[in-house]
């Protein structure tokens, strides 16, 4: 719990609410994208991250009807807020997700603390 004390301490969030298959989540979300863009090129680093695609819910639901195999595990590159590999793994998956940015992967890490 410690971790996620720290993590609102370093974060101002929000929550998205979803739903796959009928199975409701809280995605923690920035609550401002402001601190995340670089003034001096915006388009740098540009926290495409930090928002929940219609695409991440498509591939959510998706994996949610798959039947889990647990000789399988999945790895998810680009993460972003974890909707995904959080949402395969409460359907019995096993998945490792990755992300290049420290703070998705810090707002993936809070919102699975959160399941």
């Amino acid at each position: 719990m410690g971790q996620l004390k720290t993590f609102y301490r370093e974060y101002e969030t929000d929550t998205t609410d979803v739903a796959v298959r009928e199975r409701p989540f809280k995605i923690l979300v920035p609550k401002t994208i402001d601190r995340f863009i670089n003034p001096d090129n915006f388009m740098k680093g540009f926290p495409l991250w930090a928002k929940v695609w219609q695409a991440s819910m498509i591939l959510a639901d998706y994996m949610a009807g798959l039947e889990p195999d647990p000789d399988k595990t999945f790895l998810e590159i680009g993460a972003g807020l974890g909707l995904v590999g959080i949402v395969a793994a409460s359907f019995g998956h096993r998945v490792t997700m990755t992300e290049y940015n420290k703070d998705a992967l810090k707002f993936a890490k809070a919102t699975r603390s959160l399941t």
